[in-house]
């Protein structure tokens, strides 16, 4: 159930964005993740718990598909903030 809550804020932020470019092609995502304290992390799985958010993404029409012709995910950043923990994604149109 939380996979399918997050898919749908991800498709709600998007669309209320109102980008009026079209369906991108090809984009890359990074990600910037803001923990309470600062330790060693697993770049790889915490870029595959964003694949709800990607869906959503692709569901609100933005980008074309998530799959690897039109889709590339950058090693994610990790940084602290004790008062407001978060994930930052930056998607970039590269077509």
């Amino acid at each position: 159930m939380a996979a399918k809550k997050y898919r749908r804020l991800a498709r709600e932020v998007t669309t209320e964005e109102e980008i009026e470019s079209g369906t991108w092609e090809l984009v890359t995502m990074q990600a910037t993740f803001y923990h309470k304290d600062k330790r060693r992390r697993d770049g790889v799985n915490f870029n595959a718990m964003l694949k709800p958010a990607q869906d959503g993404i692709v569901d609100a029409g933005l980008v074309i598909d998530d799959d690897s012709e039109s889709w590339t995910t950058q090693p994610p950043i990790f940084k602290m903030d004790k008062s407001y923990p978060r994930v930052e994604i930056k998607i970039e149109r590269l077509r």
